[in-house]
């Protein structure tokens, strides 16, 4: 009886040691699941951080806006607690790294305290290839200057081709079609080398109803104040030529980006003018895709790494 006393009594020692042995490794686990965990949750965080970082701060690459001051802010207020932003050879594109430290909760009873957690991320600028929205006046290839203003539309009589002032017809012809287009833009998809016919005609009710449309949006709008997204910032495809008589089929090469400086209309009925004027701007623009060989001031930002 005495020995089998003895016999549990060991059995019990040696459970306790296997129980704390066991403890340690539940902890172990514990530790690598939640703090693991953690680190992964901030990981992806980090690269939020990262990306979003790079697309804003790619956007003031151009005009030499604050790319690096853009990136920080807004890796800060993505979680961020330290950007790094490597230098950048390439003009066009920007490299962002999101750091933030990870504090350790179970991993701390084996001595670990904390692990800094980065994430990278490098957006591009791009000439835009195709875009939708685009309003429908052409605008010949020619080397554009930021800031100047250029006639989007020519009055009747002072266009240099017969019948042509710089409209186009997308997505059908005739003046309605110019008008709806004109006020809310083409809902298509247009592509550099697409094909697309001049909409000849003057048009001066559309023209004058389409573009107080637009500069009502944003009437107090000039060209050094005006904000992404309004109305009056308008995307025109860039054409082969409009030295052509009647309607006729060009060829896109490029898009542009105007900022609607003014319009007007004098007379009446058939005998009516009515122009367009545009600012040339440089800007990345929505609703587009990028890859484009020459550049004509619409760009497309994107996530290369």
């Amino acid at each position: 009886m005495k020995k089998l006393k003895k016999i549990v009594k060991n059995e019990d020692g040696q459970a306790l040691v296997f129980f704390a042995l066991l403890l340690v490794v539940l902890l172990g686990v514990a530790a690598l699941v939640v703090d693991v965990g953690m680190m992964r949750v901030t990981k992806v965080e980090m690269q939020t951080a990262a990306d979003a970082a790079a697309l804003a701060g790619a956007q003031d690459l151009l005009n030499g806006g604050d790319a690096e001051g853009t990136a920080v802010y807004y890796a800060e207020k993505n979680g961020a607690e330290n950007t790094m932003l490597p230098e950048q050879e390439d003009p066009t594109k920007i490299e962002v790294v999101c750091k933030k430290n990870v504090n350790y909760t179970f991993a701390r009873i084996l001595g670990f305290e904390k692990k800094e957690v980065s994430a990278r991320a490098v957006a591009d600028i791009s000439s835009v290839k195709s875009a939708s929205g685009v309003v429908p006046l052409g605008v010949e290839s020619q080397t554009l200057e930021y800031g100047q203003t250029y006639v989007l539309k020519e009055n009747a009589g002072a266009g240099p081709y017969h019948g042509n002032f710089n409209c186009l017809a997308l997505g059908g012809q005739g003046a309605n079609v110019f008008g709806k287009n004109l006020k809310f833009g083409y809902d298509g998809i247009l592509t550099i080398g697409d094909k697309i016919d001049t909409e000849p005609g003057n048009m001066a009710g559309k023209t004058a109803e389409g573009l107080s449309y637009r500069i009502n949006q944003d009437p107090t709008a000039t060209f050094e104040t005006v904000k992404k997204g309004s109305a009056r910032i308008c995307v025109v495809p860039v054409v082969n030529t409009l030295e052509v008589n009647g309607r006729k089929e060009v060829t896109i090469v490029g898009f542009a980006v105007f900022f609607l400086e003014s319009s007007g209309t004098t007379g009446n009925g058939n005998n009516a003018e009515a122009y367009i004027n545009g600012k040339f701007m440089e800007m990345v623009i929505g609703n587009s895709t990028g890859g484009a060989a020459t550049s004509y001031g619409a760009y497309k930002v994107k996530l290369i790494e």
